[in-house]
């Protein structure tokens, strides 16, 4: 892969991982619970330090595992596919009984949402994609759809359903996921 497709590889890993944090400021905003900076800023640094340590453990495997690529397009391209599937066997609401997040929220919502990343992150290690520009970008676009979704969610309202969200996100973990596969 060129570094170019690479990058865009990781952009759609970064979008993909965190549109159930846009989901969930989606939630919030449409409930009128503020977002704090650093409360954001924390959901943002856990999901990027826990997609570099995901990365960084395969990337470690690829010098083991001879067909490392295919292995992370796979990994990618399964999640993508539990995505959808779980889309359509649960709705996602989130609820949060507070004003803003306070400390402990911020860090069980941080962690919540940055198991998303962990098989995804393990599959860019494994196809080769660079951990450091994963973790970076995951945690800036945590960020960014934190901010979003909770700006969106007081505008939204009702309108926004979650199973879309997750169905959009898997299909996208599975784009990714075949392109990695076979290119």
């Amino acid at each position: 892969m060129s570094t170019g497709e690479n990058i865009f590889s990781i952009l759609l890993i970064a979008l993909a991982t965190n549109l159930d944090n846009l989901c969930a400021a989606v939630a919030l905003g449409i409930r009128q619970k503020r977002i704090p900076p650093a409360a954001n800023l924390a959901i943002a640094l856990i999901s990027g330090i826990v997609a570099l340590i995901a990365s960084a453990a395969a990337s470690f495997l690829l010098h083991y595992i001879s067909v490392a690529g295919i292995l992370g397009g796979v990994l990618i391209a399964t999640m993508g596919v539990w995505t959808v599937a779980s889309a359509f066997k649960r709705h996602v609401e989130e609820n949060v009984q507070c004003e803003r997040l306070g400390a402990k929220q911020t860090i069980l919502l941080g962690c919540a949402l940055a198991i998303n990343c962990l098989p995804v992150a393990f599959g860019a290690g494994a196809a080769g994609l660079s951990c450091g520009l994963t973790g970076l970008f995951i945690a800036a676009f945590s960020f960014l759809c934190m901010e979003l979704g909770a700006l969106w969610g007081g505008r939204l309202g009702r309108n926004l359903k979650p199973v879309c969200v997750n169905v959009l996100s898997g299909g996208l973990l599975i784009i990714l996921g075949v392109l990695q596969i076979f290119f």
